[in-house]
C-alpha cells in the first residue's frame, strides 16, 4: 500500500519488488554500494548475518553471497563512497571491513562491550568511527584497526552518529535528545553548550524530548537531519547551527532512520510506526507515506541518485522502490 498526500512536482516511489524472508530474524540494517555503473544491496540484522544482493538479466535483485564472521547481531553497515569497502558493526564487539563484491575480509577491528553499536565511514574511507551507549566515540585507521583517537567516556548514551561528506564534522545523537556536533580536527568537546559555544570545536543544543534514533547529514553537508523517539524530525543548518531551520510532524511511533537524497528538497524517514514518509523540505510536509511493512522500519536509504528507495524491517522483508 503506498498512500500519497497529493501529487506534487517530486517524483513519487512506487514499489518495484519486495522481498520477505531474506533473513531468519528482523532486519536492523542495510546500505547501497555501488562500484562503476553496478549497485549492490547489502543487508544485515539479528540472524548475525549479512547479505549481498545484486540485480540479475531482469533487474531484479537477487541474493549474491552471505557474509558471514559475526557472532552478534549485526546493527550498523556503511559502504565507501567508491563502493570498494564495507564496514559492518556487531554486537559481538567486532567492526569487520570487507569488499562486498568478492565477500573478502580485510580486517577485524576489536572494540570494548557495547562500543560498536554503530559505525560511520570517513568520506575518504580511510576512518572508521564508532560510538556507544558508554557514551564515548572511537576513532580506527579502517584497514589496519589502529585506535587513533578515544574520547572520554560520559553518562550519556549515544544512539546516531554521522560524518559530513565535506569530512568536516562528526555528529552524534544521544538518549538526552541533544546532538553533539565536532570538530574532526581536534575530535574535542570544547563548548559546553552554554552561552555561546565556538562553532569550530563542538557544540551541543537539545533538540529533541527523548532518544535520537536516526541522524544525518544533507549530501552537500550543509544541513544536518535528527529523528527521535519522540515521533518529531528536525533540520538543523549547520551555518547557524544550533538553530532549528524546521520541524516534522507525521509519524505516531518513533523515528529510526532518515536518508537523505542528492535531491536537495527530498529527505525520508523511517519509524517503528511500520512506515517510510517522503518529505518535501521547502514545503515542510509529507507527499508520500509508503505503508509496506508489518513491522518496525528500522533502516531507510536512497541510491546515489536518488532514483531508488531501499527499506528493512523487523518483519524480515525489505522493499524496493523505484522514482516515477
Amino acid at each position: 500500500l503506498i498512500v500519497a498526500q497529493r501529487n506534487f512536482t517530486s517524483q513519487m516511489f512506487q514499489l518495484a519488488q519486495k522481498l520477505e524472508d531474506v533473513h531468519s530474524d528482523g532486519i536492523l540494517t542495510s546500505c547501497w554500494s555501488r562500484q562503476g555503473t553496478e549497485e549492490y544491496i547489502v543487508t544485515a540484522g539479528l540472524d548475525n548475518n549479512m547479505i549481498v544482493w545484486q540485480r540479475d538479466r531482469s533487474r531484479a535483485f537477487v541474493a549474491e553471497r552471505l557474509l558471514e564472521g559475526h557472532i552478534g547481531p549485526v546493527a550498523c553497515t556503511k559502504a565507501t563512497p567508491d563502493g570498494r569497502y564495507m564496514v559492518s558493526a556487531s554486537t559481538d564487539n567486532l567492526m569487520k571491513v570487507w569488499d562486498p563484491t568478492t565477500g573478502e575480509q580485510f580486517s577485524s577491528i576489536q572494540c570494548e562491550p557495547m562500543e560498536n553499536s554503530l559505525a560511520v565511514l570517513s568520506p575518504d574511507g580511510d576512518l572508521v568511527i564508532t560510538c556507544s551507549r558508554h557514551g564515548k566515540f572511537l576513532v580506527f585507521k579502517m584497514m589496519t584497526g589502529e585506535r587513533v583517537y578515544e574520547s572520554e567516556p560520559t553518562t550519556r548514551y549515544y544512539y546516531s552518529l554521522d560524518y559530513s561528506p565535506d569530512g568536516k564534522y562528526i555528529a552524534v545523537g544521544s538518549n538526552e535528545g541533544i546532538v553533539y556536533l565536532y570538530d574532526t580536527e581536534t575530535y574535542q568537546l570544547i563548548g559546553s553548550g552554554e552561552g555561546k559555544p565556538n562553532l569550530k570545536y563542538s557544540i551541543k543544543t537539545t533538540c529533541h524530548t527523548m532518544s535520537i534514533r536516526g541522524l544525518t547529514f544533507s549530501c552537500d553537508s550543509k544541513l544536518l537531519f535528527t529523528g527521535s523517539e519522540d515521533k518529531n524530525v528536525k533540520v538543523w543548518e549547520i551555518g547557524s547551527f544550533p538553530d532549528v531551520v524546521s520541524s516534522f510532524y507525521g509519524h505516531l511511533s518513533f523515528v529510526t532512520d532518515i536518508a537523505v537524497s542528492p535531491n536537495p528538497d527530498v529527505f525520508a524517514s523511517a519509524s517503528s510506526d511500520h512506515t517510510v514518509k517522503i518529505w518535501e523540505l521547502a514545503e515542510r510536509r509529507c507527499i508520500q507515506t509508503l505503508a509496506d511493512h508489518i513491522s518496525h522500519v528500522w533502516s531507510a536509504n536512497f541510491n546515489h541518485d536518488g532514483t531508488r528507495l531501499l527499506s528493512v524491517s523487523d518483519d524480515e522483508s525489505m522493499n524496493f522502490y523505484v522514482a516515477e
